[in-house]
């Protein structure tokens, strides 16, 4: 009886035409793949931002509305003024807790406060998720002598991508102008992130 001898299949390699050609396969996908996912990233990024901006804004009006003035800072959405923080105070350090430079008291009736008025706690510069740094104290930005300009509040958020800035622009003032309208940017000495200021219509102080 004869035994037939069994020969183990021997695997052939790639040949290296074949491993180029596997590779660039791979970097076309990538190159079509990457982008995308990077557009719709910076995208949930703006929206996020521009969610935020819109929730402060609203909390502002809704604390002008209760107490008379604008504050100074964005804390004030957060916590209620109180007695033991004046004349002293915790804004620009000279007792000077709203948007016109005065203090909070009597007068300008900060015991009508009636927040909390955003559902974080607020107690000073803040991170969101997306690493942007919100800036706490706010700048009051005065009608100037030309007629027709207007008076404003300006938050600054460091730290946004230019991506960002550019569809926020397009989505609140409709233009590709990041130097003026309710969106101003300008880009930090890193050339890749910078300052987003969002403008906020005020009707005096």
């Amino acid at each position: 009886m004869t035994t037939a001898r069994i020969r183990p299949r021997i695997r052939r390699a790639f040949t290296l035409a074949e491993v180029l050609v596997s590779l660039a396969i791979i970097a076309v996908l990538a190159a079509a793949t990457i982008p995308t996912m990077k557009g719709r990233l910076t995208a949930a990024h703006a929206s996020a931002l521009a969610d935020e901006l819109t929730t402060l804004q609203s909390a502002i009006q809704a604390f002008k509305n209760n107490t008379g003035y604008y504050p100074e800072e964005l804390y004030f959405l957060s916590f209620a003024p109180t007695v033991a923080q004046y004349p002293a105070g915790i804004g620009f350090g000279g007792g000077t807790n709203n948007s016109c430079g005065t203090n909070f008291n009597g007068t300008s009736n900060f015991l009508k406060w009636r927040g909390p008025y955003v559902s974080r706690n607020i107690t000073g510069d803040y991170a969101m998720g997306d690493n942007y740094l919100v800036n706490n104290v706010m700048t009051r930005v005065p009608a100037s002598s030309t007629p027709g300009t207007r008076e404003y509040l300006q938050i600054d958020v460091d730290l946004v991508d230019k991506a960002v800035a550019e569809i926020l622009e397009r989505q609140f003032d409709a233009t590709y102008d990041l130097s003026n309208g309710t969106v101003k940017y300008s880009l930090g000495s890193n050339l890749t992130t910078g300052t987003l200021s969002y403008m906020i219509l005020i009707a005096g102080c």
